[in-house]
């Protein structure tokens, strides 16, 4: 929940100030619909992946929260972040970091975490941007 109220506040900043400059006229309820969309995005893989194991339990919002991280990412990625709460990272190096262990431990599988969930939350959080406004791919590579 750190992570989603500290990351969440960028984001609704930036979508506040682009219903000035896009089609985004109502950027609370953007802000909303782009965290309940990434719910269901970062679960369609896990609902593929397990449909016949009736076993399978998974609670929590993590991949949402991941989402809300990687669009801040793609909105600044020369932002530092601190690993843990202690150890400072850029964001360029945190985010592709991240990404590979996700897509690891999701495919290793055996501790319990839907890391399958943070992978694609995380990777509709970093394109979300580019469905509101395509041009920002630009600003995302004008960073660096």
């Amino acid at each position: 929940m750190v992570v989603l109220f500290s990351f969440g506040v960028v984001i609704e900043s930036a979508f506040r100030y682009m219903a000035d400059h896009t089609w985004l006229k109502f950027p609370v309820l953007c802000y909303v619909l782009f965290y309940l969309l990434a719910l269901v995005v970062s679960s369609i893989s896990t609902l593929r992946k397990y449909k016949d194991n009736a076993w399978y339990n998974s609670v929590g919002a993590s991949g949402a929260v991941s989402e809300v991280l990687f669009c801040s990412i793609f909105l600044d990625s020369k932002m530092t972040l601190l690993f843990m709460g202690i150890v400072p990272v850029k964001a360029y190096i945190f985010g592709p970091l991240y990404l590979l262990y996700s897509w690891y431990s999701a495919r290793k599988s055996n501790d319990n975490i839907n890391h399958d969930a943070h992978l694609w939350g995380a990777v509709f959080g970093f394109v979300f941007p580019m469905l509101i406004n395509p041009r920002l791919i630009q600003w995302f590579l004008g960073q660096f």
